[in-house]
């Protein structure tokens, strides 16, 4: 139970680092006047951490099963897998909730529309692949 706690704080914690980091060159690139919105990032590096703590603590249960049975390159891709598909149906079902009446995936919206999930999937699959990293190093650490 040790080393699926430490797998899933480490994936929630890489979670809001990638998190803050995404938003910090958001702002750098797309607004002019600096870090306006600094505060309101530092409450999302928070949110990302806990979401990141949420999918983790859901998804190692079926997933450590997987790392302990088969090579650790099968684990491995399956933790991506899981970190890049579940964000991106949350991210889906989120962009379907707040479209008020406009088409997220219309021409016109397009772009954010990919930046976002781009942002989603990157987070799911940095945090996923640390999880993966912290067992495989409990595990090692373990049999020695």
């Amino acid at each position: 139970m040790n080393e699926h706690t430490n797998a899933t704080y480490i994936a929630s914690l890489t979670a809001g680092v990638v998190g803050g980091f995404y938003l910090a060159l958001n702002e750098l690139i797309f607004f002019r006047d600096g870090f306006s919105f600094l505060f309101p990032g530092m409450l999302d590096i928070f949110l990302y951490g806990l979401l990141g703590l949420l999918c983790a603590s859901i998804l190692l249960f079926p997933l450590k099963p997987i790392f302990n049975k088969y090579p650790l390159s099968f684990s491995c891709i399956s933790f991506l897998a899981a970190g890049i598909v579940v964000p991106l149906l949350l991210q889906h079902g989120l962009n379907q909730i707040h479209a008020h009446g406009i088409d997220p995936y219309s021409p016109d919206e397009k772009w954010g529309t990919i930046s976002r999930m781009a942002i989603i999937c990157s987070i799911g699959a940095a945090s996923s692949f640390s999880a993966w990293f912290t067992l495989k190093r409990e595990l090692r650490a373990s049999s020695n």
